[in-house]
């Protein structure tokens, strides 16, 4: 799946998920366990490449968990001019 992060400001960036993976069990989430396993990115427009990224560890705000990833990466890539230049 791929959505911008704001459908009313496409220059804040997008939205990329890859689901269906292998099943989750034994997550701290019961609602997530049997579910399939799931990592999104977040990709944030930004002038440079971030250096390093943001994996929000389970526990933290973000929401990671067993079964999900989140990854928060700002990058040119997520910008619409970088598109039109291609």
């Amino acid at each position: 799946m791929i959505a911008l992060l704001d459908e009313k400001e496409a220059e804040k960036g997008i939205l990329v998920a890859f689901m269906g993976g292998s099943i989750c069990e034994g997550s701290d989430t019961p609602s997530l366990n049997g579910q399939p396993r799931k990592i999104i990115f977040r990709l944030e427009c930004g002038e440079e490449q971030d250096k390093s990224f943001t994996l929000n560890e389970p526990g933290h705000t973000q929401g990671s968990t067993k079964c999900e990833l989140h990854f928060k990466i700002k990058t040119p890539v997520a910008c619409p001019w970088f598109v039109s230049n291609l």
